[in-house]
C-alpha cells in the first residue's frame, strides 16, 4: 500500500499446503504476484513473499 495516496500497489495470492511428497513440510504456493510498474524494483515483492513465509 501506498501510504500517501492510500492506493494498493500489488498483491500476493498463495495457499498453504503441506509437502506433496507425503512430508509433514508446511508449503507456501504462490498462484499470482504483481506489483503495479512505477512500484518495481524497490524490493515490494520481496516484502511480501517474506510475510507470507511468517
Amino acid at each position: 500500500e501506498d501510504l500517501a495516496s492510500k492506493q494498493l500497489v500489488g498483491y500476493i495470492l498463495f495457499f498453504n499446503t503441506l509437502d506433496e511428497k507425503g512430508g509433514d513440510d508446511p508449503v507456501a504456493v504462490i498462484e499470482d504476484l504483481f506489483v503495479k510498474a512505477p512500484y518495481r524494483c524497490r524490493g515490494i515483492a520481496t516484502q511480501m513473499w517474506r510475510k507470507v513465509l511468517k
